[in-house]
């Protein structure tokens, strides 16, 4: 396709002459229509940029040759055709005069962003601080703007996202402020390129596409919509990436626009593998290499290209291959899966009965140990208040001995002494009928939660036969409020949600 565009280009460049004299225009007008076309066709802008060429040679008229050959130049960038734009932009530069120096600033960016799509950086940012320097000696801000955004651009190729957004915001910010909006339209653009959030992505992409539609830029619109197919793969909606990426390809083949294609082929590879239709995926990938192959670039980006993109062949045709064994593979586990589920559903439709039986007969065994244990308890729990009740009535002999003298106060202390000792020994003892009562339970619940205490052992033992506080705070001589600190202590250790009934998770340890 190249080689057939160079002969067009190279056959009317011999009828420039002859075409210029009998449509009149002048070589202005022709700079101008280039100009205007350079987003929309850039090979009609290589046409109009090449009569005015051919006029500005013939009247010697440096800043014109040179104004024509850089809107050649960018008419092959956005083509993709960097080398040949190259070889116009040092042209440009050579015969640029000196006092031109917007031009000159123009040549400069142009140059830069060549070398930063054959990944130089070093000269692609050498140039652009040339640039840079004599917008801002102009004070030219929808330049300076430019600048930024080319960096931004440089730093997405290095790669560096963080300085990338940082200069895309700046050169977007200039442009809102001086109300350009193709400036804008270009920063939302090459925000994609950043992988930020998707769906931020896709509203400032549609942004991008209303203010192009609007000045009819239409290689720009290609270049939108490839960018809105790749976010909306990223974003997961495989219908609406397709859907862009068929518009962008009706832009690139309006603009004949190499660099547009072959991205094309490249996101729309991309969202056939994400669907997993490899056959797809393969046959874009195979495209997309024989178009690198067929260029003609410098500086390594072709080897780099070219060999990602048969590396990715590869991996795809290998995900092709393997999808076509594991569907046949999975064809025969369905075959013996369903064989063998209705061998299972039969040998579990008997074990079920058998289960249910037995079963049931263990809830019986379970429901009547529980109720000889909450019996038991209950019987301790009568225990626990006559306790209490000897602890208050040794609380009221000490009060006694307030008034007595010393000798009647010593014997009086030393039998509140022996009833004391009595009292230690039945609350050892109930803890003790606490733990033998529960030990199983016990047993089991410290090897799940080892970390647990003898305490929170008993009072987990108390709850899960649905003892209340009130209950539990006589069982355990504790303070309801304590119970409660307590319960939610146990909570905690348990990992329990506050949704989870506690007695409840107890009683099915």
């Amino acid at each position: 396709m190249k080689k057939y565009i160079s002969i067009f280009i190279v056959f009317f460049l011999s009828l420039l002459p002859m075409i210029a004299k009998e449509d009149g225009w002048t070589v202005r007008e022709h700079l101008d229509k280039a100009g205007d076309n350079l987003a929309k066709d850039p090979a009609k802008a290589i046409y109009h940029a090449g009569q005015a060429l051919t006029e500005a040679t013939s009247a010697k008229e440096p800043a014109l040759i040179a104004e024509a050959q850089y809107l050649i130049a960018n008419a092959y960038i956005n083509m993709g055709d960097y080398v040949t734009s190259y070889e116009y932009l040092l042209e440009a530069e050579r015969n640029c005069p000196p006092q031109d120096r917007s031009l000159k600033a123009d040549i400069y960016l142009s140059i830069s962003y060549s070398y930063q799509k054959i990944k130089d950086f070093d000269h692609a940012f050498r140039y652009l601080e040339m640039a840079q320097s004599i917008y801002e000696q102009m004070k030219d801000t929808a330049s300076i703007a430019r600048c930024n955004n080319n960096k931004g651009l440089i730093y997405i190729a290095i790669p560096d996202n963080n300085m990338a957004g940082k200069f895309f915001n700046e050169s977007l910010r200039l442009n809102r402020a001086i109300g350009n909006k193709t400036g804008i339209a270009q920063n939302l653009n090459n925000m994609s390129f950043i992988d930020a959030d998707p769906a931020t992505t896709i509203e400032q992409l549609k942004e991008a596409v209303a203010i192009n539609e609007s000045l009819g830029r239409t290689w720009v619109l290609g270049e939108n919509y490839n960018n809105l197919g790749y976010q909306y793969r990223r974003f997961g909606d495989y219908s609406s990436a397709l859907e862009a990426l068929s518009k962008a390809k009706v832009y690139a083949d309006m603009t004949n626009a190499l660099e547009l294609t072959m991205d094309n082929l490249r996101y729309r590879s991309e969202v056939y593998a994400a669907m997993g239709d490899y056959s797809r995926a393969y046959s874009d990938l195979k495209s997309l290499l024989d178009q690198i192959e067929s260029q003609n670039m410098t500086g390594g980006l072709k080897n780099i290209e070219v060999n990602l993109m048969e590396k990715n062949i590869k991996t795809i045709r290998k995900e092709k291959e393997q999808s076509e064994r594991e569907f046949h593979l999975r064809r025969k586990i369905a075959v013996a899966i369903i064989a063998i589920l209705a061998a299972i559903c039969i040998v579990v439709a008997v074990s079920y009965r058998v289960f249910r039986k037995a079963n049931h007969r263990q809830k019986e065994l379970m429901q009547k140990e529980l109720d000889l244990n909450r019996k038991e308890l209950e019987n301790f729990a009568i225990f626990v208040r006559s306790r209490n009740e000897i602890l208050s009535g040794i609380q009221g002999k000490i009060k006694e001995a307030y008034g007595m003298e010393s000798d009647q106060a010593t014997r009086h202390l030393k039998k509140l002494n022996s009833s004391i000792s009595q009292f230690n020994r039945t609350n050892d003892e109930a803890n003790k009928m606490i733990d033998d009562i529960n030990s199983g339970f016990i047993s089991k619940l410290a090897s799940i939660y080892p970390d647990l205490s003898n305490s929170e052992k008993r009072l987990a033992s108390l709850l899960r036969i649905g003892m209340s506080s009130k209950e539990i705070s006589l069982m355990m001589s504790m303070e309801p409020k304590s119970v409660d600190m307590a319960r939610y202590r146990l909570r905690k250790k348990l990992n329990l949600q506050a949704s989870d009934n506690l007695s409840e998770f107890l009683g099915k340890i």
